[in-house]
């Protein structure tokens, strides 16, 4: 299990130089003198801690952090509370060092699901799901055979563009280089204007830029396009049919639980930000621009990455389990209901993985995620394939009994468990449909986000602007003091669910018996000798005593 957790920069509005101050080297010097870090191979933009995670600026993005998402992952985890534990370390110490580091912008993280300009994100939850069993298993694999031809043809083909990049790079550095020789020796002091166009080693900085990257990027993903499609066909008709068809609905409607609000531009409060960009319900994200409920990125890229003769990511696609990101939820701050999303979430792809559980197959599941989301009244249904009509409310008690009765017909239940499915059931039980806002549930205050922001917005005047209500919608999710949601927890007085060791043991350490532990020990150790140690989520290199290492987790 992992989260991938999404944060803007909120700072002074007078703030000048924002890409000389809010740069990424600067907070990466400054949580080096908290943490052991060791640098990714590909990324220059991603770190990897002592703890066994990682932060990155997001795919594309450039070192100025005022114009960048910062991104955190957990290192990968065994059960919901030791998730919990690492997701909050990971957003309490990237706070605290953003708010140490640039002190003279006033900066502070905003860990929310969606911005003022009407962009979303949020949080990718990761897991290690079994994708197909029995025939399906073998049209999987069969699958996966044909595809191997296509696989070597793409890589040759990546591997002869390089190389006329790399060659047309050369011809026109060397025609640039040359038509500047001429100039100089034609003009013989030429101004600083001038000057500024070429850089110290003689490389022309067009050469480098954002365009020209971009470029080399499309044609990939042209050459990649026909391997992509064939993945994709391969999913749809073998992987993850179980998931996709007794997992859809509790998805649909687990943002009653988890979702973060949202205050459109029309004024309209929305219970997902998230939840209401989904469009299909698998497919690789990123790639065309989608957003589906299950993304399976990491498998087209561990296709398209790597030399020709390595096949070792292709060999890995072959197992039974592979993980699986769900990308349907909000960045939340309460944290019961980010434990009963984890918890809740582990539970279902057990029961779904022993037994397909008799709960709504719902006729559209697109359709119901958009209209869940923007239903803070609790009261939209939604048809299932027997045009039996439900609720979110109702989806979510069904698989809560469905849980139930696995529990109890199982042994050696753990504790931990029961507590998620009784703290799931009481937080349901709580809830209710309403059509008035003053009627709001007040129990659930600093528990379930949605809720917690729409009763603030109520406290409003009722003749306030959208730019009075959209400031408490983002400055809900604050990460410090003057937070809005850390100032009603305040008020509250809510007691945490962690302890405070235990979020502090995750700061410093990796969680034991996972690949986390390994990449921990190694970055813990090897930082800071001269051993160019160089990290990423399956294996580490470095150098010692001479000899370079490969280890994989």
């Amino acid at each position: 299990m992992g989260v991938e957790t999404e944060y803007a920069i909120r700072c002074k509005q007078n703030a000048t130089s924002a890409g000389a101050v809010l740069n990424f080297d600067r907070l990466t010097a400054s949580l080096e003198h908290i943490t052991p870090i060791a640098p990714s191979f590909r990324n220059p933009f991603r770190l990897f801690l002592a703890n066994g995670g990682c932060i990155s600026l997001e795919t594309g993005a450039s070192p100025d952090m005022a114009h960048a998402m910062l991104e955190s992952a957990t290192p990968e985890c065994h059960s919901p509370r030791e998730l919990l534990g690492y997701q909050i370390s990971m957003e309490k110490l990237l706070s605290e060092c953003v708010s140490s580091t640039f002190v003279e912008q006033d900066a502070h993280l905003l860990k929310g699901s969606a911005d003022a300009h009407g962009n979303t994100y949020g949080q990718h939850e990761s897991y290690e799901m079994s994708i197909a069993k029995g025939p399906m298993l073998i049209g999987w694999r069969l699958g996966l055979l044909l595809m191997l031809p296509a696989l070597i043809f793409y890589r040759f083909l990546a591997a002869l563009g390089f190389v006329l990049i790399w060659l047309a790079s050369e011809v026109i550095t060397h025609s640039v280089r040359t038509v500047f020789r001429i100039r100089k020796f034609a003009f013989r002091t030429p101004s600083s204007k001038e000057n500024s166009h070429v850089k110290s080693n003689g490389i022309h900085p067009s050469l480098f830029s954002p365009r020209w990257v971009s470029l080399c990027a499309a044609v990939l993903r042209i050459l990649h396009w026909p391997l992509a499609i064939m993945l994709w066909t391969n999913i749809y008709c073998f992987a993850l049919r179980p998931q996709r068809r007794h997992l859809s609905a509790f998805l649909a409607s687990r943002c009653i639980v988890d979702g973060a609000g949202y205050l459109d531009k029309e004024n309209r409060f929305w219970v997902s930000a998230r939840a209401s960009t989904i469009n299909s319900v698998i497919g690789f994200g990123s790639y065309g621009r989608s957003c589906p409920l299950f993304r399976c990125d990491s498998w087209l890229r561990g296709l398209c990455v790597g030399p020709l003769w390595s096949l070792g990511n292709y060999v890995q696609l072959f197992e039974t389990r592979q993980r699986v990101e769900i990308a349907i939820g909000d960045s939340g701050m309460c944290e019961q209901s980010q434990y009963v999303r984890l918890g809740s979430t582990a539970l279902v792809l057990d029961l779904v993985e022993r037994d397909s559980p008799k709960v709504a197959r719902l006729k559209n599941p697109i359709e119901a995620i958009g209209r869940f989301a923007k239903d803070w009244m609790l009261l939209t249904s939604v048809p299932d394939c027997a045009q039996r009509q439900w609720t979110s409310l109702d989806i979510q008690h069904a698989y809560a009994a469905a849980v139930r009765q696995m529990l109890q017909s199982m042994s050696n239940v753990p504790i931990e468990a029961w507590r998620i499915l009784d703290q799931w059931q009481s937080t349901l039980n709580q809830l209710h449909p309403t059509d008035d806002e003053s009627n709001l549930p007040r129990t659930m205050l600093g528990r379930i986000d949605w809720l917690s922001k729409l009763w603030l917005l109520h406290q409003t005047n009722k003749d306030a602007t959208w730019q009075a209500r959209k400031k408490i919608d983002l400055r809900y999710h604050e990460l410090s003091s003057r937070g809005y949601h850390r100032r009603l927890n305040e008020t509250l007085e809510l007691a945490p669910i962690l302890d405070p060791t235990e979020i502090s043991r995750s700061k410093r350490t990796p969680p034991v018996g996972s690949p986390a532990t390994h990449r921990g020990y190694l970055i813990r150790e090897f930082t800071g000798a001269e051993c160019n140690l160089h990290v990423d989520w399956t294996h580490a290199e470095f150098v010692f005593e001479g000899k370079k290492h490969k280890i994989r987790f």
